[in-house]
């Protein structure tokens, strides 16, 4: 798989992560929670892009196609996709630049 160095980035990451993830494991998201710089955590459920809290003048869009990483960690497949923060229609102030990954993990 042809991974750009962004992508092997957040699968690197991702692989840091995932030995923690029963304590990273978070129950509900907040806006505050999920725009913390460098904020790593798992949720046990999958999560639409709609549901994911968002500011009053900014929507999640994302950027770039879903990538499918097979055997990740041996046991697992990984799709994952990045999310930047992007004004609505109507905002004509300055929006914050936030970025997150969504990693949907399932077992192989």
């Amino acid at each position: 798989m042809n991974l750009t160095p962004e992508q092997q980035i957040a699968i690197a990451v991702l692989r840091g992560a995932f030995q923690f993830r029963e304590q990273l494991t978070q129950q509900t998201l907040t806006l505050d929670l999920i725009t913390e710089h460098d904020r790593q955590l798992f949720i046990n459920q999958t999560i639409q892009n709609s549901q994911l809290p968002r500011g009053g003048d900014w929507l999640w869009n994302q950027s770039r196609a879903k990538v499918l990483v097979d055997n990740f960690l041996d046991n697992y497949s990984v799709e994952f996709f990045k999310l930047n923060s992007r004004r609505t229609r109507t905002c004509t102030t300055t929006i914050p630049s936030y970025k997150i990954w969504i990693y949907l993990i399932g077992v192989t």
